[in-house]
């Protein structure tokens, strides 16, 4: 029900003057609010200087289904300039849209054409009328609005007019699949923001109190709802929005340019977004939340360019304010919010092939999850990026990342753990995300002047007020990714890390085994191959890290190559990591060390990590000695599932090692515990260089720290 009309199918509801609600209590429900409940095709507008006087502060939209109350004034958003009010005949005409906005009127005009102008032929019923017609009669003038090139030519601020996008915000417009050509005008938002009385006249509402203007249970807050093959072209995006989700076992969608991708192409150029969003949420909510967009979801499997979904992200800043807000009290742990944070893209979920390519752009996104629910998800770039079908290839799942800046980014979270021993331990993410799960990313190029990323004067926190134990696993870049990375180029010139009791920190990767099962609906594992391209191809130069508990594990590359920081030894249980060195091969005569050196003064070995070496050349050769075959197959061996085909056995009997000369000069081999029998063949000869290995790690090239090859928690043990 509402506080003025329970059920407003169609027509118009017009208010003027003082609207006193003051002695009634709208329900906290669906399809309750505290003006109108249920909304249909109806168009509801309040005219200059209307006055609500709200009744009991309640987490209540204003209207239950979609939209708010339109709210006109005397002088940037005039009554008869959008509208025709015919008192005689009660009817009310909405005038004719332009796709070319050249003042707030233009856009109110097109937002309530796109919302309402629905029908075919024209969306014209009873009390409600529309001057528009469609070119094409079989379609409604809001589909064809929607597939058109929309021009901004000048700013939008929609602060004080209920305006929270175009397109209806509960999803029933089609997706907007045009372009939008903003000439690098600036469009405003003010979503959720507070306006009325509170009991009388003379007592402004405040942010304070629930039911005061939030939104509560609308599902999109974007300048689109949902898009489908869009462009966005030179649009910024300003402003404000304010939710606060009360939508049990529902998803919301909240972001700068379009709340849901559902398919094909998302192209957004040279715009730039600082919205500020405030969220709230918790009783099994679902929320995806991003600067550009709140989620990529394809949900069928045609191809666009031999990709399901494609998203580029070209010559764009993106610094949105996203926090997701502390509830207090006995909300204060595990809420039940799922809520995907990300300063691009909250999150990537389909199970089908996409291309995600993000170029020239700089990120100085803020994140910040106050909630302390381990199902959250944060990231300065994208928060999540899920897969649930065991047979997806990460090679069809690609994000390239050229050219890409984070310039003064900040991802906050909170632990979600308490004290009780049996409480989930929980991720922080990292300036690109939380979880990149069964994913190709390429970072930077083969050539000198291909540049990844270079993160500047940017931060990853994780706090709690709890100090008793460590609960957390922190990266700076990505706390959990598995598939296959290529980096050719990441420059770190200045991070700041702060962890009051993380269990571990990466600065580069942290896991790189994770199991996907959001719901328990599926137990899919994947794992990670990392390799670096380039000799120096991940670079340090300042990283503070004396806000980091010194009892964290603590990698540079990868913390973690296997599950629950279990054995990195066994067969078919690992995560791979390779790492460029210059020749392509290991120097193993005890002249001089050119391995992996730490550039941060933490302790440099790490039991739950292995290094290899040059394995991007060896594997692709076109002839092996008998020494590279031996390395591909005990890699075949080792690697866990979804990346042992990037060795190939290079045997006729995986279980036999033929007779060879198996010289491992310049080369990482490492044993494994096999979980079959395997036979050598009688020729088979073996030549290893350990005490070259371990003689070069304090010579010329070196840290002065060797990672030995006989401790047991260095990353070359046994090589």
């Amino acid at each position: 029900g509402g506080g003025v009309i329970g059920e407003l199918g169609g027509g118009v509801l017009r208010l003027s003057g003082t609207t006193d609600l003051s002695g009634t209590r709208a329900r906290s429900e669906n399809h309750c609010g505290q003006i109108v409940g249920k909304r249909g095709q109806a168009l509801i507008y309040a005219a200059d200087g209307w006055k609500l006087v709200r009744g009991e502060a309640v987490l209540s939209d204003d209207i239950g289904t979609w939209g708010q109350v339109l709210r006109f004034n005397n002088s940037t958003l005039i009554e008869s300039s959008v509208l025709t009010v015919d008192m005689t005949e009660h009817t009310v005409t909405v005038k004719p849209a332009n796709t070319t906005i050249g003042s707030l009127t233009d856009f109110a005009i097109l937002a309530l054409n796109i919302q309402l102008n629905t029908t075919k032929n024209g969306g014209s019923s009873g009390a409600l009328l529309f001057e528009g017609k469609p070119a094409d009669s079989n379609k409604s003038l809001s589909a064809e609005l929607l597939s058109s090139t929309i021009t901004l030519n000048t700013d939008i601020n929609l602060a004080g007019t209920g305006i929270t996008g175009l397109t209806r915000d509960d999803g029933a417009n089609n997706p907007f699949s045009g372009t939008f050509n903003g000439n690098n005008n600036t469009i405003t938002f003010a979503a959720g923001e507070v306006y009325g009385y509170r009991g009388n006249v003379d007592t402004p509402a405040t942010a304070n109190e629930n039911g005061s203007g939030f939104i509560h249970r609308h599902i999109f807050t974007a300048l689109f709802s949902k898009t489908d093959n869009a462009t966005f072209n030179n649009v910024n995006i300003a402003g404000t929005v304010d939710v606060d989700v009360q939508s049990p076992g529902s998803s919301t969608y909240i972001a700068g340019l379009s709340g849901l991708h559902t398919n094909g192409s998302l192209t957004v150029t040279g715009c730039i977004v600082s919205t500020k969003i405030n969220v709230r949420g918790q009783n099994s909510s679902y929320a995806f939340i991003g600067g550009v967009t709140g989620r990529v979801n394809a949900n069928i499997s045609t191809n666009t360019n031999g990709k399901n979904v494609t998203v580029t992200i070209e010559n764009c800043t993106l610094s949105p304010e996203i926090t997701k807000l502390d509830l207090g009290g006995d909300n204060k742990y595990y809420n039940g919010s799922n809520f995907m944070i990300g300063g691009a893209i909250g999150e990537l979920s389909t199970n089908y092939d996409f291309a995600v390519t993000v170029s020239g752009t700089t990120i100085g996104a803020n994140i910040t999850d106050q909630s302390r629910d381990n199902r959250n998800k944060t990231g300065g770039l994208i928060a999540n990026i899920s897969n649930y079908e065991k047979s997806a290839s990460a090679d069809n799942r690609t994000v390239t990342i050229k050219n890409l800046t984070f310039d003064n980014a900040a991802v906050t979270s909170a632990s979600s753990k308490q004290n009780n021993a049996n409480d989930p331990e929980s991720n922080c993410g990292g300036l690109l995300g939380e979880v990149w799960n069964n994913v190709h990313v390429v970072i930077g190029g083969a050539g000198a002047d291909e540049k990844g990323i270079t993160v500047r004067n940017s931060s990853v926190s994780c706090f709690d007020d709890n100090t008793t134990a460590g609960y957390s696993h922190m990266a700076g870049l990505c706390t959990a990714a598995t598939g296959h990375w290529q980096v050719y180029d990441i420059n770190i010139e200045s991070i700041t890390v702060s962890g009051i009791k993380p269990i571990s920190f990466g600065m580069l990767i942290n896991k790189g085994m994770f199991t996907d099962n959001r719901n328990n609906n599926c137990l899919n594992t994947y794992a990670l191959y990392l390799e670096l391209m380039k000799k120096n191809a991940f670079r340090i130069t300042s990283a503070d890290l004396s806000g980091l508990n010194s009892t964290a594990t603590f990698d540079e590359l990868l913390v973690c190559a296997s599950e629950n920081y279990s054995s990195i030894a066994t067969e078919g249980n690992c995560a791979v990591v390779s790492i460029k060195t210059s020749g392509n091969t290991l120097v193993m005569d005890g002249s001089s060390c050119n391995t992996y050196q730490n550039q941060t003064d933490r302790a440099i070995n790490n039991q739950y990590s292995r290094y290899y070496y040059n394995l991007d050349t060896i594997r692709v050769k076109d002839t092996l000695t008998d020494g590279e075959k031996l390395l591909l197959w005990s890699l075949n061996k080792y690697a866990y599932g979804n990346v042992k085909d990037y060795f190939t056995i290079h045997f006729d009997n995986e279980n036999i090692i033929p007779a060879g000369a198996y010289d491992m000069n310049g080369l990482s081999f490492y044993p494994i515990d096999v979980n079959s029998a395997i036979t050598i063949s009688s020729g088979a000869s073996f030549t290893f260089y350990n005490s070259g290995i371990e003689a070069g790690e304090s010579k010329e090239g070196g840290d002065n720290k060797p990672r030995s090859t006989t401790a047991a928690n260095s990353q070359h043990y046994l090589m």
